[in-house]
């Protein structure tokens, strides 16, 4: 393999990342404004299933992509930080 071919492989890797945390960020706002309670929980959490769709079609290497993704709405919302990341934990788990 070519180093060519690997920045290749890498900036699709990155590109495809970028897209997979902005769809998952705009399904989890989407998520929240349609529930009772403005940023607290959801009955349908619709990022839960793009990141089992995520894992299926693209593969596990993607896992670090969906903690991420949750990570970064976990940020959004103020989530303490111990409870971030058990929550990223267990829905990149769920994802897996």
């Amino acid at each position: 393999m070519n180093s060519n071919s690997r920045a290749s492989i890498l900036l699709k890797y990155i590109i495809s990342s970028l897209v997979i945390i902005g769809i998952y960020f705009l399904l989890a706002k989407f998520s929240f404004k349609i529930s009772k309670i403005p940023t607290q929980t959801s009955a349908f959490y619709l990022p839960a299933g793009f990141a089992v769709a995520t894992v299926i079609i693209f593969g596990l290497r993607f896992l670090p992509v969906i903690f991420l993704a949750k990570f970064i709405v976990g940020l959004i919302i103020i989530r303490p930080l111990a409870q971030n990341l058990v929550t990223c934990l267990a829905s990149t788990i769920e994802a897996y």
